[in-house]
């Protein structure tokens, strides 16, 4: 890289210079021997009042987004939770809510350029939270981005440099001497680019991202083991940290007190912790932004060592009671941030995916409140968050979050309860804890590290040593193999033009072993969890079955039961009964959704879902099992909208105004890459972006029965439903059953449930008595069987014919006799022969003693024989 690449540091008075300890290139107005990166230099920030005034995080946001008013588009934050994407569990910068549609070039940015600030949380560092005095888990990332087209520049690297520089020196007042940049290069989210780091006083504060490659296999420059090619849109991405600029003008304390100081203070009075002294804050950053990594012994150690020399009544004990305390208050600041973020994109604990981190920092949280010995009431402390971030996530739920977070503590304290005891029996097994244990006990079982640690350390003495697991912020992407080489062909989708065409006429443009590419079609490939379209294509005189219909790379392909030329032209048949329910399933999946929603609440989400010709499912996310009298009322208001004949509607809108209008619930069905979402719109009712089939109207529907609900997952409820044709057959069905049950139990069908139940608990008491029975005959058979010696073989045989259901009740009972038992019961008719042995050896006696020439079935224990015409003489 030249200089001339960022010619504009010239015209500042900056000069590009080397680092002397982490060799990195840097610009800077005076000469400096290092680049002002923390790993090379300290945080000279501290203390040192670097800009004019201080800065709470409302007004540091708002002085940001107001010096690029003027001549950037502002625009709005986006939630956390990037339902948009499908690669990633959480935004972690403010240019993940352009990826991959924007900077793919599918679709254009809401404004260009534009400022923002995009609430973000990354869990990687959350073993540092609290303990360093520096790392979050949530963060607000600043940004002024643009893009720039090949037929349109809108400003790139040195128009950049000079916004940043302006802001920091002219609006902010921070003296040019202290800031520097550092030239590195920068990947992310399948992008790739030039990069400067922003550092003042040692702090890094903003990161410019020169965005102008994309992942490429075949690309030729390489990045963090990644190749990429040149892209034809150049983003400028920058990222400035909202929370460490604040800090910067507070230049005091830790990041915890600069972000939260109402909290922190509302902690420490209600805890009443002992807050440590400004100077003691100050020695233990300083030096705990220099362990790289993090080490908590040496750390703590050279901490105290200094502090002593330094203050002559410094007490070392006072001063780690009081800082494992207030790591408690800071860890406490930042978790419930992070957790009003996620609740209010209405994440549900669970242990998978998003809802896993979630879980992780309520129970985080939770320890850090029983280690400031005080009432665990993490809904307070999103109130009081609440009230510094309600215009940057609009409403908030606390219904929702208070439900939640109740289920949580109250499932905490029973892994806590359980957990422990397993803990100990595994020390007592063990005598230590490998990595493995630590990893089982806390993945498999939720038991947090710490509390593993102390029973550890009670009861051995010694602090075991983990590391910490990282934690999976990305969604693992499944890549198709072994599909057959198919030339990418734009296929005019005809079911997208007119649902009703069933029968149309096409050209081969592929064709292979079973396959077929048509220029046309009005099969639906199979996608968004509706399945393909089957029927017939006709060439001449020849039929051939359409077995299935699928997109590879972007191409529909034909599934057939032969061989067709290319070129020629064909005629193809449509299943009609069978789009015709699916069509059904779809729009019914869709108000089905809806219905939902209104019943349970707005936190209800689409998580998966198939659609049939008989039965379909839903999978939604819920905290609990949905009840039967919610299921009336969802089914109720199905059939209401049903026969309000509801229209549906389909239309192609560009991204950013359909973004606009009905918001990000559009994404309940996945993500399409393209320049406009295909909505699909049930009147005043839903609005889905969706690629399906769909009716007309919802009184098309006729009906919707929900036929079970199950959980599949920790806060995932599967609904399975049926609608149309499919929900008359399935109450047929209950009609035959009621109309062949109801008779037999002499009853009417408005008490025909009572009336069973009846039955069977008088079934269950018989059973009852019926094993007791059995108990008591399978005594008296061991005590009244008779000893037989046969070939050398000592047996005991019964007396007389057995039921079957005795046979496993003789099984425990055999070693009473010391000797193996011989008996003989009836099955369908046959009568067969049973040998029962606690040696594991049944087969083998059974062959010795009948002879070799038998079919002998079983097992080791139990072994058996068909008489048929077999010699009884042995057991008579």
């Amino acid at each position: 890289m030249s200089e001339t690449d960022y010619s504009s540091f010239n015209e500042i008075g900056l000069t590009r210079q080397k680092c002397l300890n982490c060799g990195k290139h840097f610009w800077a107005s005076t000469k400096r021997k290092n680049c002002g990166d923390s790993d090379c230099d300290r945080y000279t920030f501290l203390g040192a009042g670097m800009v004019p005034q201080p800065y709470s995080v409302s007004r540091m946001r708002s002085k940001f987004i107001d010096f690029f008013k003027e001549t950037h588009g502002f625009v709005k934050p986006y939630p956390v939770v990037p339902r948009w994407r499908e690669d990633v569990l959480l935004v972690n910068a403010s240019i993940y809510n352009f990826q991959p549609h924007v900077t793919m070039g599918y679709a254009k940015p809401p404004e260009n350029p534009l400022v923002m600030s995009q609430p973000s949380i990354r869990m990687m560092d959350v073993d540092n939270v609290g303990v360093t005095g520096r790392h979050l888990t949530g963060f607000e990332m600043m940004c002024h981005d643009s893009f720039n087209y090949p037929d349109k520049e809108v400003y790139w690297k040195n128009e950049t440099i000079s916004y940043c520089n302006s802001l920091l020196t002219k609006s902010l007042g921070i003296d040019q001497a202290n800031i520097t940049y550092t030239e590195k290069p920068w990947s992310g989210g399948g992008n790739a680019g030039n990069a400067l780091e922003v550092f003042v006083g040692g702090v890094e504060i903003a990161t410019l991202v020169f965005m102008d490659l994309r992942k490429d296999r075949n690309g030729t420059t390489q990045i963090d083991g990644d190749y990429y090619s040149p892209m034809e849109l150049k983003i400028v991405d920058t990222g400035y940290g909202l929370e460490r600029m604040t800090w910067l003008s507070k230049s005091k304390g830790t990041i915890y007190e600069a972000v939260y100081p109402e909290l922190v203070s509302h902690l420490i009075d209600k805890a009443e912790v002992r807050e440590l002294p400004e100077e003691y804050l100050m020695q233990y950053l300083d030096l705990a932004i220099h362990s790289n990594p993090y080490n908590e012994r040496e750390v703590i150690s050279q901490t105290t060592g200094l502090l002593s020399k330094k203050f002559p009544h410094f007490k070392e004990r006072e001063f780690l009671e009081s800082l494992t305390k207030m790591r408690s208050v800071w860890s406490l600041a930042d978790h419930s941030r992070s957790l009003l973020f996620m609740l209010s994109s209405y994440v549900i604990p669970s242990n998978v995916k998003v809802g896993y981190l979630a879980r992780m920092l309520i129970r985080r949280s939770l320890r850090h409140f029983q280690n400031l010995g005080i009432k665990e009431d993490l809904g307070e402390l999103l109130e009081l968050q609440y009230a510094s971030y309600k215009d940057i996530i609009g409403s908030f739920d606390f219904d929702f979050s208070n439900i939640l977070l109740e289920r949580e503590r109250s499932k905490y304290e029973e892994v806590l309860k359980s957990g422990t005891a397993l803990v100990h029996r595994i020390v007592d097994k063990k005598g230590k804890l490998s990595q493995d244990d630590f990893r089982q006990l806390y993945e498999s079982h939720g038991i947090p590290y710490e509390t593993i640690s102390q029973i550890v350390k009670e009861k051995t003495g010694e602090t075991p040593e983990y590391r910490p697991i990282p934690v999976k912020e990305t969604i693992e992407q499944v890549e198709v193999k072994d599909v057959p080489s198919i030339e990418k062909y734009d296929t005019r989708a005809l079911y997208y033009d007119d649902t009703s065409i069933r029968e149309f006429t096409a050209i081969v443009i592929q064709s292979g072993k079973d396959f077929v590419v048509l220029n046309q079609t009005a099969f639906y490939p199979e996608g968004g969890g509706q399945p393909y379209d089957t029927g017939f294509l006709y060439y001449g005189s020849r039929k051939f079955s359409v077995r299935a219909v699928q997109k590879i790379n972007g191409t529909i392909v034909h599934w057939v039961d032969g061989k067709i030329p290319e070129k020629v032209r064909v005629r193809g048949e449509i299943d009609n009964d069978r789009r015709d329910r699916l069509m059904v399933s779809h729009s019914s999946t869709h108000l089905l959704l809806a219905a939902t929603r209104k019943v349970l609440g707005p936190h209800i989400w689409q998580s998966g879902v198939q659609k049939g010709t008989d039965y379909s499912r839903l999978d939604v996310t819920h905290y609990e099992k949905i009840s039967d009298e919610d299921i009336r009322k969802i089914e109720k208001l199905c059939l209401e909208l049903i026969k309000a004949g509801k229209k549906i509607s389909v239309r192609m809108i560009e991204w950013n105004l359909a973004l606009k209008k009905y918001g990000f619930g559009l994404f309940q069905g996945g993500v399409p890459l393209s320049s406009k979402l295909r909505v699909v719109e049930i009147e005043d009712t839903d609005a889905e972006g969706c690629g399906g089939t769909h009716l007309k109207s919802t009184s098309e529907i006729g009906m919707i029965k929900i036929v079970k609900v199950e959980s599949i997952q920790e806060g995932i409820q599967r609904i399975i439903f049926a609608s149309g044709i499919g929900a008359l057959e399935y109450t047929q069905k209950l009609h035959d059953f009621y109309s062949s049950t109801i008779p037999a139990l002499a009853s009417g069908i408005d008490t025909a449930s009572q009336k069973f139940a009846k039955v069977f608990e008088s079934y269950l008491e018989n059973r009852k008595r019926y094993g007791k029975t059995l108990d008591e005959l399978a005594d008296l058979l061991i005590l009244t069987a008779e000893r037989k010696l046969e070939n050398g073989i000592e047996y005991f045989t019964g007396k007389a014919e057995i039921s079957e259901d005795l046979i496993p009740l003789l099984v425990p009972r055999v070693k009473k006799i010391g000797s193996p038992l011989m008996v003989i019961s009836k099955k369908s008719g046959s009568r067969i022969l049973t040998l029962i042995s606690d040696r594991e050896d049944a087969r083998k006696l059974l062959f010795d003693i009948m002879g070799k020439n038998k079919v002998v079935s079983g097992n080791s224990r139990i072994a058996s024989l068909n008489l048929g015409s077999a010699d009884e003489k042995l057991i008579s």
